[in-house]
């Protein structure tokens, strides 16, 4: 549990981690004078959908779970067997489709991992003075952008805990 919980506090700091040691690649590969907290700035909108479908891809199944509740909770709000619009929730919810909850949450992953490749290089190019730096820039980032890749896929792949 404790694994669990510092995990939670600590990977946020490591995914920053690996942003800024990208840059700092970046910096190296380009040699520009630009400061750190600067390419941090111009390119942190490249890595807004990747976290965005993180969000999506770990909460998808809470949502797929929940929606079907709420017009029952909407004839019920605070629980006092009013129904209001006639509703009754039903004894149990049909199960879920694992397998295609795991692949919409691949599909999300990917989606938004191309989304932030694809977001990247009109902004190197707005950066940088040359296009060859601009391109070599890409290179931190496009490996940046694969080992967030890798990391989400391995998150989702892990088993899911009860306890």
């Amino acid at each position: 549990m404790a694994f669990q919980r510092g995990g939670l506090v600590l990977f946020p700091f490591l995914y920053l981690a690996f942003y800024f040691t990208s840059l700092l690649a970046l910096k190296a590969v380009t040699r520009t004078t630009i400061p750190l907290r600067d390419l941090a700035r111009e390119f942190a909108f490249t890595i807004l959908p990747i976290a965005i479908v993180y969000n999506m891809a770990h909460y998808w199944t809470l949502l797929l779970t929940q929606i079907p509740k709420l017009p029952y909770l909407v004839s019920d709000p605070f629980g006092f067997h009013w129904h209001l619009l006639g509703l009754t929730p039903p004894a149990e919810f049909p199960p879920l489709n694992m397998g295609a909850i795991w692949n919409t949450e691949v599909a999300l992953i990917v989606m938004g991992h191309l989304a932030g490749v694809y977001l990247a290089p009109p902004d190197a190019l707005r950066v940088f003075p040359s296009r060859r730096d601009a391109i070599l820039s890409q290179i931190p980032m496009l490996l940046l952008m694969v080992s967030y890749t890798v990391m989400g896929l391995w998150v989702i792949s892990q088993p899911l805990a009860l306890e």
